[in-house]
Order: C-alpha cells, then structure tokens, then sequence
C-alpha cells in the first residue's frame, strides 16, 4: 500500500484518554485491568480516499471495497490470534468498516500497536444521546436571540453519518436556491439502501 493511504491517520496509534491510561499504569498508580477497545485496521486499498471521487467509476469503487472487506476479514483473523496470546478477547470484526471491537489487559495496548494491521486504538467508549440537535448546538439559543433573521444553512455543507434519513423532508427541499440537498451519499452495509429509513450510511448535505 502506499504511504497516501495513511495521510488521513492521527500520527499517534493510540487515542489520548487511552493513552493516559496506559501511562497512568506504567507509573504504578493502577492495577491492571481489562480494557474494552476499538481497533481501526490498517486499510489494503486507497477507498478511504476515493469515496467522494467522481472521476472513479463506481464498478471501481466496489472492486476496491470488496478487496478491503476481504482484507479486513484475514487482519480481523490474525489480530484474534495476537489478542489471545495476550490474554485479550476480540467481541466482533466490523469487516466493511475496518474496526474491531475487543477488550485486553491494559498493559498489553502498547503491545498491541506494534502489529502491522493496526492503525489505531481508542476506548469503547459509551455513548448516549445529549438532546435534540437544534438545542445541543445552539441552534434554538441563537434563533430566539437574532429576530428577523432567517438561519438556512445556506452555504453550509454537513456530512453525517446516521442509520437512515428522510429525503422527503423539507430541509432536502431542492425546489428554491436556498439547499442544494443532499449531494452525496455512501452506504457501509452493502444492501445499497442509502435512502431507506432503516438504512446504514453516510450522507452529505449542502
């Protein structure tokens, strides 16, 4: 693979929460315990990158996911090995997607990003929601602050990553010069259902 494939990759291999608990142990303030972690592979081919390139026809496009997926599957098949070697056990290979989500002693990690199929490492962290987009952002604060302003996101493109969304809405509404709509769309799960409801995928708006 060459070196351009990695430019999008953080210069560290481990996230920094992760990595203050790594530290934190070396220094003997902690027993060592299990961690649950994420593991982003090393990608085979230059899809990463080529996802919202027009001039590569999307016959191409596939070509190069299926050859990833096939890679993921094999790395995903020998980083099972190194976990258990090191007392780890891998959860589950998210081969379309690059990721594996396992759990290791803590003092195994810098272990861990020595292998070749690695690109990072960070916590499984918990997620959960914070409340409605408009209120989070600040969106609502500001619209009661500013009277007689219209906020549009004219000029404002937004790429989200989500489990389905209505293009029927009116905020996809391409009928006036103020949204261009919905302008990209990608789909991880290989079901090419990038606007049903139920769908997985990426989508970029403007």
């Amino acid at each position: 693979p060459s070196q351009t494939q990695y430019d999008f990759l953080p210069k560290s291999k481990i996230a920094p929460d992760l990595q203050e608990s790594v530290d934190s142990l070396a220094n003997g303030f902690r027993a060592d315990e299990m961690q649950k972690v994420i593991i982003q592979l090393k990608p085979e081919t230059e899809a990463n990158n080529l996802l919202g390139d027009e001039s590569i026809s999307q016959s191409e496009k596939d070509r190069m996911l299926a050859r990833e997926v096939r890679a993921n599957r094999d790395k995903a098949g020998m980083l099972m090995k190194d976990l258990v070697q090191m007392n780890g056990t891998m959860k589950k290979s998210f081969n379309r997607l690059g990721l594996v989500s396992a759990e290791l002693p803590l003092s195994q990690v810098q272990e861990l990003i020595k292998s070749e199929n690695v690109a990072y490492i960070s916590p499984d962290r918990e997620t959960s929601a914070t409340g409605h987009l408009e209120t989070t952002t600040g969106t609502a604060q500001i619209r009661a602050l500013v009277s007689g302003t219209t906020l549009n996101g004219t000029g404002i493109g937004i790429a989200v990553i989500d489990s389905g969304i209505d293009t029927a809405h009116k905020l996809h509404d391409t009928s006036t010069d103020e949204h261009t709509g919905i302008v990209y769309s990608k789909d991880f799960t290989g079901a090419n259902l990038n606007n049903d409801p139920f769908g997985h995928g990426t989508h970029v708006a403007s």
